[in-house]
């Protein structure tokens, strides 16, 4: 009997520690989405909220691992558009680092071409 009770309270214990759980002050939330084409341009958004003090470095590289933009922040909320070129098949990856914390984001940008054909009877 003083098992069972004391699995239970162990139980109990390491249920309510999980369900306490808070992510660090220093945790990072960062966000890149796609917002549209615009001037012949591929257009993205990144938001960036976090807690450190220190600075958030923003690494945009292209389909060949080339830097295409790079960036120092020292803001703690951030929403900042960036405006990439695009051809036939580009690709860009995001990596926002702070400290530690890494948020790292992949995109493929493919096209196509839809061509529509209509015939009609000639009387």
């Amino acid at each position: 009997m003083k098992k069972t009770i004391l699995s239970i309270a162990i139980f109990l214990a390491v249920a309510t520690l999980q369900s306490f759980y808070v992510l660090p002050t220093n945790a990072q939330t960062a966000a890149v989405t796609y917002v549209g084409i615009k001037e012949n341009g591929i257009e993205f958004e990144l938001k960036l909220d976090h807690e450190s003090r220190k600075n958030s470095l923003l690494i945009i590289s292209d389909k060949n691992g080339d830097i295409v933009y790079e960036e120092n922040f020292k803001e703690k909320r951030l929403v900042k558009r960036f405006l990439l070129p695009s051809d036939e098949s580009s690709e860009y990856t995001f990596v926002v680092r702070n400290g530690a914390l890494k948020y790292e984001k992949h995109f493929v940008i493919s096209r196509s071409q839809v061509t529509t054909i209509h015939v009609s009877e000639v009387r």
